[in-house]
């Protein structure tokens, strides 16, 4: 179990000294960068600091989107509120979370952007759980699911219906978990044999 433990610990480092590696290299690479590019790359910073540095990544998030605003494109202002919404998430800021991924919502419904649209409504399921509030991120999953479901996307299918079953074991409704939980082990060994066809 020790040899575990340190394993472990080597794999947990090693994964924050490639993402650290990573972020460096694009922290100089953007300032050469004009447009569209460069807001990915802002973005990607945003991303890959989440876990790391919540303040660096909140940072790059704002700066992407002011970048984005300048350009005008609401697929891209949507990419990049949605992405940003992860730092404010693992910082513990559910309230902005929620927000940006409402506001990401809002502008991929516009766009008739159902993948988008199912990915902001996942995001904004598992912020709600995380609130607390049941009821509402029952509500998200259950129209995220739909959409994957129409783009017959299984490997979210999978990540949605373990929400879903894990928001009825939360709320003490064991049973009804069990109806979400049991696809999910066939909806990943279908989205491994098409992924293999």
């Amino acid at each position: 179990v020790q040899w575990l433990d340190k394993l472990s610990l080597l794999i947990i480092l090693f994964i924050s000294f490639s993402s650290f590696s990573q972020v460096e290299e694009l922290k100089k690479k953007y300032p050469k960068q004009q447009g569209k590019e460069r807001v990915l790359t802002l973005l990607d910073i945003c991303y890959y600091s989440a876990l790391n540095d919540n303040a660096e990544a909140i940072r790059y998030g704002k700066m992407a989107e002011k970048e984005a605003q300048k350009i005008g494109d609401s697929a891209l202002i949507a990419s990049v509120w949605n992405d940003w919404s992860i730092a404010y998430f693992y910082s513990g800021h559910l309230d902005s979370s929620l927000l940006l991924n409402q506001q990401a919502l809002a502008y991929r419904t516009q766009l008739k952007d159902t993948m988008g649209m199912a990915k902001s409504l996942n995001k904004i399921a598992n912020t709600y759980y995380e609130m607390g509030i049941h009821d509402k991120s029952l509500e998200a999953n259950l129209t995220s699911l739909d959409y994957f479901k129409q783009l017959n996307a299984p490997q979210f299918l999978c990540q949605v219906y373990t929400n879903i079953g894990n928001i009825y074991d939360r709320t003490n409704k064991v049973e009804k978990g069990l109806e979400y939980h049991t696809p999910v082990s066939y909806t990943h060994l279908r989205a491994h044999e098409t992924e293999a066809d």
